[in-house]
């Protein structure tokens, strides 16, 4: 999927969906793309501009990789 979206951010055709941003989010935590889509994927982000789709598909994806981890009580 970063391909995909680097691709269409290149192009500047639409911008990505919630579920685009949320797809590429997984693969980058996944370990599935290479440092240097990561680079170019956030470059290409940043020069067309964040959504807030993008930010809530990002955030849906982080959530659901959170894991829980035992805290003390108080």
């Amino acid at each position: 999927m970063i391909r995909e979206a680097i691709e269409r951010l290149i192009a500047d055709i639409a911008p990505l969906t919630e579920a685009e941003a949320e797809a590429v989010a997984q693969e980058i935590m996944e370990g599935q793309a290479t440092p240097a889509q990561i680079g170019a994927f956030l470059s290409l982000l940043r020069v067309r501009g964040e959504l807030v789709d993008h930010l809530v598909g990002f955030v849906r994806a982080m959530r659901r990789a959170m894991v829980p981890f035992p805290r003390p009580a108080g």
